[in-house]
């Protein structure tokens, strides 16, 4: 009897673990923002934050040119 005890138990540990990651990973997306690449959030140093058209790094990394 022991034995299927500890096998069904076995069994359900991966599930509980699928469940699990997939609860953190849903998590995780619900939770944190979009990124938007080209508008850079007000801050301390740059109040204004500021914007970049798409032309001038089609999409890449941009940085404030000053």
């Amino acid at each position: 009897m022991s034995a299927a005890t500890s096998r069904s138990a076995q069994a359900a540990r991966p599930a509980g673990r699928l469940l699990f990651s997939l609860f953190a990973v849903g998590a995780v997306s619900v939770l944190t923002p979009p990124a938007i690449a080209h508008d850079a959030q007000p801050t301390a140093a740059v109040p204004q934050g500021w914007k970049y058209p798409f032309a001038c790094c089609a999409n890449f990394d941009c940085k404030e040119v000053p």
